[in-house]
């Protein structure tokens, strides 16, 4: 179950993610996303950690509560 439950916290975390960068990169053409390549590391590196984050706190509230 707990295997699960950090999936789900990944998909809702890169899904946060992914909306985080959605209003952080609004004003961004896309010629400078495709050209420089210092913001698609920082920016992938963010929605990859926002996931990350949320399959850890999933899980934690999961080994919190459900024992």
């Amino acid at each position: 179950m707990v295997y699960i439950v950090g999936f789900i916290g990944f998909i809702l975390g890169f899904a946060g993610g992914l909306g985080i960068l959605y209003f952080m990169l609004k004003n961004v053409s896309s010629e400078d996303l495709i050209e420089d390549k210092y913001l698609k590391l920082k920016y992938g590196l963010l929605n990859w950690g926002m996931a990350i984050a949320g399959a850890c706190y999933a899980v934690y509230v999961y080994e919190s509560y459900a024992f």
